[in-house]
């Protein structure tokens, strides 16, 4: 039996610490990996107050960044708090404001979706229907270049149809 803030030392060069300092258990390693089981939560911390890591025994896994909660498994897949960065293609996905959801690449906003489900395009970024996913064109484009805007048809007929038969402009 120990006293609070006694340690038992393990390992020739007292490379293992365990102790308790009057309020916590404490597992300290001074080289190589520590192998941890258990039944409950398991916290990993940097030094006494910030988290790095919750995980909770047939619950959620919790990853922090400067003690800010960034990704959580929940029962139906991950909860992400900030933004998700996909480094080997420069695009981002964010919430700039309230529940909108952007997208970035190369460090541009190319598209947004607002509350009401609008989605925005800034100026001369193309909605583009038909074609090759991975070609330049599509077969019908819209959008505007700033200063006007275009339906632009590359393929067949372009047809407007109203319920009724009728198109009034």
């Amino acid at each position: 039996r120990y006293n609070d803030g006694v340690k038992a030392l393990f390992g020739t060069g007292s490379d293992l610490e365990i102790f308790h300092d009057g309020s916590h258990n404490k597992l300290k390693s001074t080289n190589g990996n520590i192998h941890v089981e258990a039944v409950g939560t398991i916290e990993l911390n940097k030094g006494t107050t910030e988290h790095l890591a919750k995980f909770t025994s047939d619950g959620a896994a919790e990853l922090y960044y400067d003690a800010s909660k960034k990704l959580e498994t929940v029962a139906n897949g991950i909860s992400v708090g900030g933004r998700i960065e996909f480094t080997d293609t420069n695009s981002i996905i964010t919430r700039p404001t309230g529940s909108a959801l952007s997208i970035e690449t190369g460090g541009t906003e190319r598209l947004r979706v607002n509350s009401s489900g609008n989605v925005k395009l800034p100026d001369n970024g193309k909605l583009q229907f038909g074609g090759a996913l991975n070609s330049g064109d599509g077969d019908l484009e819209i959008y505007h270049n700033g200063s006007n805007s275009y339906i632009d048809n590359g393929t067949g007929n372009l047809y407007f149809r109203g319920s009724n038969g009728q198109m009034l402009f």
